[in-house]
């Protein structure tokens, strides 16, 4: 069977952005089944900056600054890799996120939140590589 025959599944990739304000909050969207961080699913097609932007635009009608990225988490079981990229409110109403600071986080936090923000947090310049 050649490379171009054979039959990978589908790899679903995502991302995602660790917006903080000034007082140590960070900014969570509201998805059926619990907060998470905001973006989403995105194609290959565009790159992973030009879609954070994009799905934080669309949803919350944000502007931000994409900045340096601080893990990828990989899912093998369920063929997913999410990028998540510390960020930078330009513009927009901040108070459409749901801001919470550590300690505090809602109790509908989607697993695997906590340690995407912990590893944007305690950024010291190496991205996180971690299977989750």
């Amino acid at each position: 069977m050649s490379e171009s025959e054979s039959h990978w599944p589908e790899v679903v990739t995502e991302v995602y952005a660790v917006l903080s304000n000034g007082a140590g909050a960070v900014g969570l969207t509201s998805i059926a089944g619990g907060h998470q961080l905001p973006g989403g699913r995105f194609h290959l097609q565009e790159s992973a900056e030009a879609a954070l932007m994009r799905l934080v635009k669309e949803v919350h009608n944000l502007d931000i600054a994409v900045g340096s990225l601080s893990g990828l988490y990989q899912r093998p079981e369920l063929c997913r890799l999410a990028l998540v990229f510390r960020a930078e409110l330009l513009d927009g109403d901040a108070a459409v996120l749901a801001w919470a600071k550590p300690g505090e986080w809602p109790a509908d936090l989607v697993p695997g939140t906590t340690l995407r923000i912990n590893d944007a947090m305690r950024f010291d310049g190496k991205t996180a590589l971690r299977l989750q």
